[in-house]
């Protein structure tokens, strides 16, 4: 709605002021028939017009002058525009007296000119003359004088005494076809002012100084178009207004919705601001999980890489798991073939176990013996207490021989041992040799010692000793561990 308002009053102005700038271009000016009647100025910048122009008016001649002075631009007489044909001057005279209308009759004058090129002139839109133009550029400085010449002392032959109406200078030469267009638009109409090339403008040319006798008027061909301008003008403008105030009307309405609309806005921009503020802690949060987020795609570009490497051990492993897996099959080959030799060892075993409780049987009989021996014993120590200092060397002697006994129990555990070596198949038995009982003499213990009471008891008690072993086997081991007795207690060598 308020768009349409500003267009209307736009309008309405426009209007306004359309009427004024048709009023202010429908003055003309009426010159006096004397000397002191004219226009006269220093105009601001004539260079545009230094190498082509054209002028262009409507004139009507009242006054019967000899040389009638319409514009005069003297630098040094540099442009001369007539009224009756004799001017037509720029910087080379073009006479064309007799072409021109008569008194009393409005007609449309154009000059036109470019250095070294063509100077024409044009009356009514037609060409009635024309001629070679002077190759210099014009020269500047100087006044501008509308009415008469422009130099000081005024001549009565170039006054021009008629009225002038929409003069204005172009910094071009305008084509003949625009000459024509504007003769044949009237006087009226304004297509003069379409040319972007109107420098020097009539409407300049009424705020100038005027001198003496020169009024403005309204020429009455266009008095009858500028009041149909103004009818047509002011209906509009009772068209416009009518139209603003029923406006008026509809914008106090819009007023009340508009301020419900405000009210509306306004809370809902607190909404929004709520929003912002949500949406910047919203924000907030989405950068710290997009952190979040590289962080832990960092982590799984890593674990990944992990994957990647336990896969590859896995692959490897499940390589050597098949190689270990061929080697477990060979190795439980070999288990099963020593399976069956601990089986067959197992039966041998149980025949030793079968002989080691007999041991046993006999080792507990042998150690009942010991025990008996031992209290025997214990009563010789009293027999020998009793014989005092001479029965010393029988008490060493059964203390050795408690050690004996002592040690052949050790020798009896021993045995468990060595019988294990008869399940290696090395219990291959001695050949048979034709041995006697005297062959002990040649052991270490006896051969080349000298023979004493001591080596008798011991031989004797020896050979007493294995009394307590009748029933059992006489093995390799059963012999050497009795000459191992006998070597271990051989007596010293007598000095």
């Amino acid at each position: 709605m308020l768009p349409f308002i500003l267009t209307l009053v736009l309008c309405t102005h426009t209007l306004s002021s359309a009427a004024e700038v048709e009023e202010q271009t429908f003055r003309a000016l009426s010159f006096g028939k004397t000397t002191g009647d004219y226009i006269q100025f220093t105009p601001a910048d004539m260079t545009p017009f230094r190498t082509s122009f054209t002028g262009c008016t409507w004139i009507k001649r009242q006054h019967d002058a000899s040389y009638p002075i319409v514009l005069h631009f003297d630098p040094s007489d540099e442009i001369i525009m007539g009224s009756n044909g004799y001017y037509n001057y720029v910087s080379k005279h073009l006479f064309l007296t007799g072409k021109f209308p008569e008194k009393e009759v409005w007609f449309h004058y154009c000059l036109s000119w470019s250095a070294g090129g063509q100077q024409k002139v044009y009356i009514n839109g037609e060409e009635v003359g024309s001629t070679s133009a002077s190759s210099s550029n014009l020269r500047m400085g100087g006044d501008i004088s509308i009415g008469i010449n422009a130099q000081v002392s005024k001549n009565p032959s170039y006054i021009f005494g008629g009225q002038l109406y929409k003069l204005n200078l172009y910094s071009e030469v305008l084509s003949p076809s625009d000459i024509r267009q504007m003769s044949e638009a009237g006087m009226c109409s304004s297509v003069e002012q379409r040319h972007e090339t109107r420098t020097l403008t009539w409407e300049r040319i009424l705020t100038e100084p005027r001198y003496g006798d020169v009024r403005e008027f309204l020429p009455e061909e266009c008095f009858f178009n500028l009041m149909a301008k103004l009818d047509k003008a002011a209906s509009y403008r009772r068209a416009v207004q009518e139209e603003l105030l029923d406006t008026r009307i509809r914008l106090n309405r819009t007023d009340d919705k508009l301020q419900q609309v405000m009210t509306t806005l306004n809370y809902t921009l607190e909404r929004l601001e709520d929003t912002k503020i949500q949406l910047n802690n919203s924000l907030d949060q989405l950068e710290e999980s997009e952190s979040a987020l590289l962080k832990n795609q960092d982590t799984l570009n890593s674990t990944e890489q992990k994957l990647t490497d336990i896969l590859e051990t896995l692959n490897n492993t499940r390589s050597e798991l098949a190689d270990t897996k061929i080697q477990l099959g060979e190795a439980q080959n070999r288990v099963e073939e020593r399976e069956a030799k601990l089986n067959q060892t197992d039966d041998k075993l149980q025949q030793v176990m079968t002989t080691l409780n007999y041991t046993l049987e006999t080792l507990e009989d042998t150690r009942i013996q010991l025990n008996n021996s031992l209290y025997q014993l214990s009563e010789g120590q009293n027999e020998v207490k009793e014989r005092g200092m001479a029965l010393n060397d029988t008490k060493a002697e059964r203390t050795e021989t408690r050690t004996e006994l002592r040690e052949v129990e050790t020798a009896l555990r021993e045995c468990d041992a060595r019988l294990n070596e008869s399940l290696s198949g090395r219990d291959g038995g001695r050949e048979a040799e034709e041995v006697s009982r005297w062959d002990v003499l040649y052991t270490s213990p006896y051969l080349n010692k000298l023979f004493t009471r001591q080596l008798y008891q011991q031989l004797v008690g020896s050979w007493g000793m294995m009394e307590n072993f009748i029933g059992v086997n006489i093995t390799v081991g059963f012999v050497k561990h009795f000459k191992e007795h006998h070597e271990e207690h051989q007596p010293l060598d007598e000095e």
